[in-house]
């Protein structure tokens, strides 16, 4: 005898994430194609680096070897998310690291510095 279970009974239904540059969803880090296109381009993985007296993450890319020497970075992995290009930062780990994080699904501040390609984000 064969049992059938219907998943999507006990799946709670998720919200959609809003229609912003860069935000927090689900414990991921969103960031809309435009912006990621020019930012971190191709690559899979990026640096990152919290600085917790800001409420502030720097993100750069992994090819960035003055950045890596600048600061104590991770390396973060890099998902493409949709059709239209937004790539999706799992920030999980980096929030078990640093649980003073709110991880609450919300819109983010940011500022992207071009000249140097660095993403400067607001957690607070």
């Amino acid at each position: 005898m064969e049992r059938i279970f219907n998943l999507n009974q006990h799946t709670p239904k998720q919200p959609k994430p809003a229609d912003e540059p860069v935000q927090l969803f689900n414990e991921h880090l969103l960031i809309k194609s435009f912006l990621a296109d020019e930012f971190i381009k191709d690559s899979m993985q990026i640096l990152a680096v919290y600085y917790k007296d800001r409420n502030t993450l720097l993100l750069a890319s992994d090819k960035d070897e003055a950045f890596k020497k600048l600061h104590k970075t991770i390396l973060l992995f890099v998902k493409v998310k949709n059709i239209e290009g937004d790539r999706s930062i799992s920030m999980q780990e980096f929030l078990a690291d640093w649980p003073e994080i709110n991880s609450e699904n919300r819109v983010l501040e940011f500022e992207y510095q071009s000249p140097m390609n660095i993403l400067k984000v607001t957690l607070a």
